[in-house]
């Protein structure tokens, strides 16, 4: 079959083994989401942005707290070794975890706003929460994240410093000969979500600070998602990004 490139099949290996491990009634809502919601590769969601209060407060804590951080083990993304990509600051660490951390847990203690304004989002519980600045350029990549087929990379911009966005998407098939459109997300993107299936995301770096915070291992309330998505779907549908691709150019399940 053509389209069974290296990616495609590791693809349909993660989707199978996140999309099974779901009980029954679980998978038919979750196939019914990725059904209404697998074509947008990037929103921007129609929330109060999750960034501090106070940045001049925050950069000083971060510059002070963050610490270079290096990939330890092997990914979807690739290798791992080399030199350093980004300045760190965790709230946790794992067993299994693919990057060095940093852990330091006075982030909502000095900045409770961060914890109020994350309430916003359709999780159950709390997301494992990181903040990165790249210090190198990043080459374009997927997450070793969820592989579910709606946008559930959630990220918010605390600060950036550059004069221009450095941080962009492209629509990636595991199909051969499919070109590639690199976007640029909106200059003003706050607080967004990505579709890690369908994309990889890369950053250029020139020299100036920006500042991710990122959220990981998210247990995502559907029906809250679906109301926080259609909102923000028809408040700012000129910054979306969106795919006309069937879920086949990416995996078998």
């Amino acid at each position: 079959m053509s389209s069974m490139t290296p990616l495609f099949s590791e693809l349909t290996l993660k989707r199978s083994r996140q999309f099974y491990s779901l009980n029954e009634q679980a998978r038919r809502n979750m196939a019914e989401f990725e059904r209404e919601y697998g074509k947008y590769l990037f929103v921007e969601l129609d929330v109060e942005p999750i960034v501090p209060d106070d940045i001049a407060k925050f950069r000083e804590w971060f510059d002070s707290t963050a610490v270079a951080v290096k990939k330890i083990k092997n990914d979807i993304a690739g290798g791992y070794g080399g030199e350093p990509i980004f300045a760190s600051v965790d709230t946790y660490t794992t067993k299994n975890s693919i990057w060095e951390s940093n852990v330091n847990t006075q982030l909502f203690h000095l900045f409770p706003e961060l914890l109020q304004k994350l309430n916003q989002l359709p999780f159950y519980g709390f997301p494992l929460v990181r903040i990165w600045s790249s210090i190198r350029q990043v080459f374009p990549h997927r997450d070793e994240g969820s592989f579910f087929d709606f946008p559930n990379s959630f990220r918010s911009m605390l600060f950036d410093d550059n004069p221009s966005q450095t941080l962009f998407l492209f629509e990636d098939p595991a199909i051969p000969n499919c070109p590639r459109e690199i976007r640029f997300l909106p200059s003003n993107a706050k607080t967004f979500a990505w579709n890690n299936l369908r994309v990889q995301h890369a950053s250029f770096y020139r020299g100036f600070q920006k500042c991710l915070l990122i959220l990981d291992n998210v247990e995502l309330d559907l029906n809250r998602y679906a109301n926080l998505l259609d909102r923000s779907i028809a408040k700012n549908g000129d910054s979306l990004f969106s795919s006309a691709k069937p879920i086949s150019a990416f995996s078998k399940i």
